[in-house]
C-alpha cells in the first residue's frame, strides 16, 4: 500500500511538469487516477482465479510479449504515422486511432514473427558454443 500511494504522489508531480500540464491547463490529478486505476484493475487481475486458467495466461503471455515490440515503435513510429495519417485524411481522432492499431500490429509482426526467429538462431548459437566448449575447445572472439 505503501509502494501504491508514492506511486500515486510520483505520477502527480511528473504530471504536474509535463507539457500538458504546463502548457495546455490539463488537470495532474487525471494522470495519477488513471494510473491508480490501471494498478487497481492490474491487482483484482492477478487476485481474481479465473485469471489462472490455461486461455488466459496464454492471452496474458501474447500481451506480455506485445509490450516490449510496442515501446520501441509507439513513440517515434506512432508520432511519425500520425502525422501522415492525419494528413491523409484531415482527421485528428481516425488518426489517432490508425496509429495505435499500426503500431500494435508492427510490434505483433515483431513480437510474433522476428523476435521469436532471433531466439531461435540465438539459443541455437549458444548451445553449439556450449557443446563446444564442454568438448575443451576455446571460443575466438570476432
Amino acid at each position: 500500500m505503501i509502494n501504491f500511494m508514492i506511486g500515486m504522489v510520483v505520477v502527480y508531480f511528473f504530471a504536474r511538469a509535463s507539457i500538458g500540464v504546463v502548457e495546455y491547463g490539463q488537470n495532474a490529478h487525471v494522470a495519477a487516477i488513471a494510473w491508480a486505476g490501471a494498478i487497481l484493475l492490474g491487482s483484482v487481475g492477478v487476485l481474481l482465479p479465473f485469471w489462472t486458467t490455461r486461455r488466459w495466461a496464454r492471452a496474458a503471455k501474447a500481451v506480455g510479449l506485445l509490450t516490449y515490440p510496442l515501446y520501441l515503435v509507439n513513440q517515434i513510429t506512432g508520432g511519425y504515422l500520425f502525422g501522415v495519417i492525419e494528413r491523409a485524411i484531415q482527421d485528428p481522432l481516425l488518426a489517432v486511432i490508425a496509429a495505435i492499431v499500426l503500431c500494435n500490429l508492427l510490434a505483433g509482426v515483431f513480437s510474433f514473427g522476428f523476435e521469436r526467429q532471433l531466439q531461435s538462431a540465438l539459443g541455437t548459437f549458444l548451445h553449439r558454443v556450449q557443446g563446444h566448449l564442454r568438448q575443451g575447445g576455446k571460443v575466438q572472439a570476432g
